[in-house]
């Protein structure tokens, strides 16, 4: 390894001093070593400013053994990551498996060879770096925490109902923008807004679903709960509203087109779940509430508004916005008339 290298972090729990010694012996030329005689000191390691990258653990400690170790550091978010390796003396099959269906990604007994624990300790931070490359990678196409429930198994495939409120928004006169102006221009600019927006949707709790053309579709209340996604849509809304307000005046100092956008806001059940074929999948929503969500952004245009919310969010929220109700209208592919408010 060269010496400009960053070397991983290998925490070593052991209540026996000569035993974190000769592990350390092991990996202290490739690694940095860091070391807990005991399991709340590990605990408290694991869970610092600089965590290890790699844990090697014993069982057989006094006052909190390493399955209750592993136990609470799978349990924390800020450490359930971090690959647990058994070094240990017990080597019955039960033990084992006991270690492995708690946490563990590997069993090491002791008396143990050194090149076996060289081995699995750098296959071990090998597959930790390719699973967080992997992350990376998907959480650019997708939102973090859904690509999180994926990877980890944790989202149903099939499907399941949901009561979420879906936020639209889309760019007004974007065709004749895009016709007047070279398609980098037309990148730059609209990957712009497609920044500061998703930078506020994600800090109100929703989940961007996709890009489509000059469109942005949003959900709150998925894939995690919240009791509130009703409101948070609606904040998130009013400081989009400001952003652009922000945006065009970059815009404006540069000489280019103004943006407008509609935003469109809706409540109700939706199938929330994956999508697509064997090549290609995609977290997606399906159902009435995310067609009348779109048609309530449709009718930005015809109220003239930047912001609609309809009746079901209305009758949910918690804060006085100030709304203005509008004439009940009729819509694309509804028998009722829809009633929207208008902030």
């Amino acid at each position: 390894m060269s010496n400009n290298e960053i070397k991983n972090s290998v925490l070593v729990v052991d209540d026996n001093p000569e035993n974190i010694d000769l592990l350390g012996s092991i990996l202290h030329q490739d690694h940095k070593i860091k070391v807990a005689l005991n399991g709340n000191k590990a605990l408290k390691i694991a869970g610092s400013e600089d965590p290890p990258d790699i844990i090697l653990l014993d069982i057989m400690m006094p006052d909190m053994d390493g399955y209750e170790v592993c136990r609470r550091l799978k349990a924390d978010p800020k450490t359930r990551d971090i690959p647990i390796i058994f070094v240990t003396a017990k080597s019955d099959t039960s033990d084992e498996t006991k270690g492995l269906e708690i946490g563990a990604v590997d069993y090491i007994t002791k008396p143990f060879s050194p090149p076996i624990v060289q081995a699995r300790v750098k296959t071990h931070l090998t597959l930790k770096m390719m699973r967080q490359r992997v992350e990376d990678a998907f959480g650019r196409h997708v939102h973090p925490s859904v690509a999180e429930l994926i990877l980890n198994g944790g989202l149903n495939m099939d499907g399941e109902m949901k009561d979420v409120t879906l936020l639209f928004s889309d760019l007004r006169n974007f065709t004749s923008f895009a016709e007047q102006n070279h398609p980098r221009v037309v990148f730059a600019q609209i990957n712009e807004y497609y920044s500061s927006m998703t930078e506020i949707i994600q800090r109100f709790g929703g989940v961007v679903l996709q890009y489509v053309g000059d469109e942005i579709e949003a959900v709150f209340g998925a894939p995690f709960p919240d009791d509130h996604h009703q409101d948070k849509a609606v904040q998130a809304a009013l400081e989009m509203r400001q952003a652009l307000t922000e945006l065009n005046g970059r815009i404006r100092d540069s000489g280019k087109t103004q943006f407008r956008h509609g935003i469109g806001i809706h409540s109700g059940p939706a199938l929330a779940g994956v999508v697509g074929s064997a090549e290609r999948q995609t977290y997606c929503l399906v159902g009435d509430t995310v067609n009348v969500a779109s048609r309530v952004a449709d009718l930005c245009k015809s109220y003239e508004a930047d912001i609609l919310i309809s009746h079901q969010t209305y009758q949910h929220l918690m804060q006085d916005y100030g709304l203005t109700a509008l004439p009940p209208t009729q819509v694309k592919g509804r028998n009722q008339n829809l009633m929207v408010y208008k902030i």
